[in-house]
């Protein structure tokens, strides 16, 4: 029977290789991106960080002349403070590891329908 810690290291061990692909898609997918040295395009990170200062400074995240604009609800606008105030890399490093733990757990309708034993329709 395995340990806890040596089911928790085989985790870990099987979540690093698409971690670390991850960092490589969000470095290079974008052109003008680079892994080595890890400079990334991310392009609605950027938008989130750019609004984030906005709503840090008091000012309008709608009416800004940039390539992308804020396009979700206000309410929103307060959630991207955190990756304002957060360095860069800090930022785009917790993007991606979000992004990655999101599409490593199954879409909500299998994950029900697998525990009760059975397909989703």
């Amino acid at each position: 029977m395995k340990t806890v810690a040596g089911r928790v290291g085989w985790v870990l061990l099987l979540a690093l290789a698409p971690f670390v692909a991850a960092l490589w898609a969000g470095g290079t997918t974008i052109p003008g991106g680079n892994f080595e040295p890890w400079t990334p395009a991310m392009l609605d990170l950027d938008v989130y960080r750019r609004t984030g200062e906005l709503v840090l400074h008091g000012q309008d995240f709608y009416n800004v002349e940039a390539w992308l604009p804020w396009i979700y609800p206000p309410f929103a606008a307060l959630l991207t403070v955190p990756f304002a105030l957060m360095p860069v890399g800090v930022a785009q490093i917790t993007w991606l590891k979000a992004g990655h733990c999101r599409l490593a757990l199954p879409p909500p309708h299998i994950g029900h329908a697998a525990m009760r034993g059975r397909l989703a329709q």
